[in-house]
Protein backbone atom coordinates (compact mmCIF):
# COMPACT_ATOMS: atom_id res chain seq x y z
CA UNK A 1 0.00 0.00 0.00
CA UNK A 2 2.84 2.39 0.88
CA UNK A 3 4.53 1.52 -2.41
CA UNK A 4 1.34 2.32 -4.32
CA UNK A 5 1.04 5.68 -2.55
CA UNK A 6 4.66 6.49 -3.29
CA UNK A 7 4.19 5.57 -6.94
CA UNK A 8 1.07 7.76 -7.21
CA UNK A 9 2.92 10.64 -5.57
CA UNK A 10 5.95 10.36 -7.89
CA UNK A 11 4.03 9.65 -11.13
CA UNK A 12 0.43 10.83 -10.68
CA UNK A 13 -0.51 11.16 -14.35
CA UNK A 14 0.94 7.81 -15.36
CA UNK A 15 -0.71 6.07 -12.39
CA UNK A 16 -4.03 7.70 -13.29
CA UNK A 17 -3.77 6.47 -16.89
CA UNK A 18 -2.94 2.94 -15.71
CA UNK A 19 -5.97 2.84 -13.41
CA UNK A 20 -8.22 4.34 -16.12
CA UNK A 21 -7.17 1.51 -18.47
CA UNK A 22 -8.90 -0.82 -15.99
CA UNK A 23 -12.08 1.23 -15.84
CA UNK A 24 -11.36 2.83 -12.48
CA UNK A 25 -10.12 6.25 -11.30
CA UNK A 26 -7.75 7.25 -8.54
CA UNK A 27 -10.81 8.66 -6.75
CA UNK A 28 -11.97 5.04 -6.39
CA UNK A 29 -8.76 4.09 -4.58
CA UNK A 30 -9.40 2.55 -1.17
CA UNK A 31 -13.09 1.93 -1.89
CA UNK A 32 -14.94 -1.21 -2.92
CA UNK A 33 -14.53 -0.16 -6.57
CA UNK A 34 -10.73 -0.16 -6.26
CA UNK A 35 -9.33 -1.81 -3.12
CA UNK A 36 -5.68 -1.17 -2.30
CA UNK A 37 -4.67 -4.71 -3.19
CA UNK A 38 -6.21 -4.31 -6.65
CA UNK A 39 -4.31 -1.05 -7.15
CA UNK A 40 -1.06 -2.73 -6.12
CA UNK A 41 -1.78 -5.54 -8.61
CA UNK A 42 -2.51 -3.04 -11.39
CA UNK A 43 0.68 -1.05 -10.74
CA UNK A 44 2.93 -4.07 -10.36
CA UNK A 45 1.81 -5.69 -13.62
CA UNK A 46 2.15 -2.72 -15.94
CA UNK A 47 3.54 -3.73 -19.31
CA UNK A 48 5.75 -2.18 -22.00
CA UNK A 49 4.02 0.54 -23.95
CA UNK A 50 2.09 1.85 -20.96
CA UNK A 51 3.08 5.31 -19.66
CA UNK A 52 3.69 3.98 -16.14
CA UNK A 53 6.05 1.30 -17.44
CA UNK A 54 7.88 3.91 -19.50
CA UNK A 55 8.65 6.10 -16.47
CA UNK A 56 9.52 3.16 -14.21
CA UNK A 57 11.81 1.45 -16.73
CA UNK A 58 13.09 4.18 -19.07
CA UNK A 59 15.97 2.07 -20.48
CA UNK A 60 13.64 -0.60 -21.79
CA UNK A 61 10.53 1.51 -22.33
CA UNK A 62 10.31 1.00 -26.09
CA UNK A 63 11.52 -2.61 -26.05
CA UNK A 64 8.41 -4.74 -26.08
CA UNK A 65 8.25 -8.41 -27.13
CA UNK A 66 8.04 -7.45 -30.79
CA UNK A 67 11.22 -5.39 -30.65
CA UNK A 68 13.04 -8.22 -28.87
CA UNK A 69 11.87 -10.70 -31.52
CA UNK A 70 12.99 -8.38 -34.32
CA UNK A 71 16.41 -8.03 -32.71
CA UNK A 72 16.68 -11.82 -32.50
CA UNK A 73 15.74 -12.13 -36.19
CA UNK A 74 18.35 -9.55 -37.17
CA UNK A 75 20.97 -11.39 -35.11
CA UNK A 76 20.09 -14.68 -36.83
CA UNK A 77 20.24 -13.13 -40.28
CA UNK A 78 23.61 -11.53 -39.53
CA UNK A 79 24.99 -14.92 -38.45
CA UNK A 80 23.65 -16.55 -41.63
CA UNK A 81 25.35 -13.90 -43.76
CA UNK A 82 28.58 -14.43 -41.81
CA UNK A 83 28.35 -18.21 -42.37
CA UNK A 84 28.04 -17.65 -46.12
CA UNK A 85 31.20 -15.52 -46.20
CA UNK A 86 34.77 -16.33 -45.30
CA UNK A 87 33.75 -17.03 -41.65
CA UNK A 88 36.70 -15.38 -39.99
CA UNK A 89 36.26 -15.31 -36.22
CA UNK A 90 37.10 -11.59 -36.14
CA UNK A 91 34.16 -10.87 -38.47
CA UNK A 92 31.57 -12.65 -36.32
CA UNK A 93 28.61 -10.27 -36.03
CA UNK A 94 27.80 -8.65 -32.72
CA UNK A 95 24.22 -8.88 -31.50
CA UNK A 96 21.89 -5.91 -31.71
CA UNK A 97 22.27 -3.93 -28.46
CA UNK A 98 19.39 -4.54 -26.07
CA UNK A 99 18.47 -2.56 -22.98
CA UNK A 100 19.69 -4.07 -19.75
CA UNK A 101 22.17 -6.38 -21.51
CA UNK A 102 25.83 -5.45 -21.16
CA UNK A 103 28.03 -5.87 -24.24
CA UNK A 104 30.89 -8.11 -23.07
CA UNK A 105 32.97 -7.29 -26.14
CA UNK A 106 32.67 -3.51 -25.97
CA UNK A 107 36.07 -1.88 -25.69
CA UNK A 108 36.37 1.08 -23.37
CA UNK A 109 39.37 3.34 -23.30
CA UNK A 110 40.54 5.49 -20.45
CA UNK A 111 38.96 6.08 -17.14
CA UNK A 112 38.73 9.29 -15.22
CA UNK A 113 39.20 12.61 -17.06
CA UNK A 114 42.70 14.08 -16.91
CA UNK A 115 43.58 17.75 -16.73
CA UNK A 116 45.39 19.06 -19.82
CA UNK A 117 48.42 20.09 -17.76
CA UNK A 118 48.74 16.59 -16.31
CA UNK A 119 48.49 15.10 -19.79
CA UNK A 120 51.20 17.46 -21.09
CA UNK A 121 53.52 16.47 -18.22
CA UNK A 122 52.79 12.79 -18.90
CA UNK A 123 53.61 13.16 -22.61
CA UNK A 124 56.81 15.10 -21.86
CA UNK A 125 58.00 12.32 -19.51
CA UNK A 126 57.09 9.71 -22.14
CA UNK A 127 59.04 11.55 -24.87
CA UNK A 128 62.03 11.92 -22.59
CA UNK A 129 62.01 8.17 -21.98
CA UNK A 130 61.17 8.57 -18.33
CA UNK A 131 58.58 6.80 -16.25
CA UNK A 132 54.94 7.21 -17.14
CA UNK A 133 53.73 6.97 -13.55
CA UNK A 134 51.99 10.01 -12.15
CA UNK A 135 54.13 12.26 -10.00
Amino acid sequence: MIGALDLIERHPNEARVEVLRHGRTLDDLGTRRLPWMDAVAIFSTTSPGNPLYDVLFPDSAQWDHHAMLLAAIIDSLNIQVWQGGNRRRADFPRPVPRPGVEDKHERKFGGEPVEIEDMQKFLERKRAGGTTAAA
